[in-house]
């Protein structure tokens, strides 16, 4: 591989790494910050709402979206970071 090849592709896979970052940091933020609805209250009221308690995940859909983004973001920053340390002991 050639330098300005080399060079490119240590510049793609730090851009990779950086993007990877900002996702892990935007999904664990909007994670931590998704408006929660109330689970309790006068609306909650059993007899009142006329619905029936069925357990679930204890998690919202939104909050599992956002945790699968960060997933993918660490994904790609273990690869990206991986791919980096690979090529400099390669050198």
């Amino acid at each position: 591989m050639t330098s300005a090849s080399a060079d490119r592709t240590r510049i793609a896979m730090r851009l990779v790494v950086a993007a990877s970052a900002v996702l892990v940091v935007v999904g664990m933020a909007m994670a931590l910050l998704a408006e929660q609805q109330a689970a309790f209250g006068w609306f909650a009221y059993a007899p009142l709402s006329q619905t029936v308690f069925v357990p679930g995940l204890g998690i919202w859909p939104q909050t599992v979206w956002w945790l699968a983004l960060t997933g993918v973001g660490l994904l790609g920053l273990g690869f990206g970071v991986g791919w980096l340390v690979a090529a400099r002991r390669a050198r």
